[in-house]
């Protein structure tokens, strides 16, 4: 699987509180898909699960090779928490179909949090095989 982009993120989970203090609601919904937003509230401290999957997003965004201004809504992407130690990406519209028109297959992310910052890092792949050296 020949890499196409990687990405990387990180974010001050207190931004992140101010800005659910600040915009409750109407941010959740711009930002965070209603599964992601029901993980994160399952968590014991959720503003550091909003700030990993902000992180993640952004990562997201520049591996399939969309800057932070891109315009793309951020819930084209959503970030799944499959187990303690992977996390899923999931694209759909127009984020979809960018990655799409890159030949990329697949984003593999992995994000990481503290009470004060969160960080993530996105690697997109093709699913084109290059023959092994010789």
């Amino acid at each position: 699987m020949p890499i196409v982009g990687i990405g990387s993120e990180i974010v001050e989970c207190v931004r992140i509180g101010r800005l659910l203090d600040q915009f409750g609601i109407a941010f959740l919904n711009r930002v965070y898909t209603d599964r992601e937003v029901q993980e994160c509230q399952a968590r014991i401290r959720p503003v550091e699960h909003y700030a990993a999957r902000w992180a993640a997003k952004e990562a997201v965004l520049r591996a399939i090779g969309l800057g932070p201004g891109s315009g793309l809504a951020r819930t084209w992407i959503e970030i799944r928490q499959e187990s303690a130690a992977k996390s899923d990406v999931r694209l759909r519209g127009p984020a979809a179909e960018h990655a799409a028109s890159r030949g990329i297959a697949k984003v593999l992310v992995s994000l990481a949090h503290c009470r004060s910052y969160a960080t993530a890092h996105a690697l997109a792949v093709s699913s084109a095989h290059t023959p092994p050296p010789v």
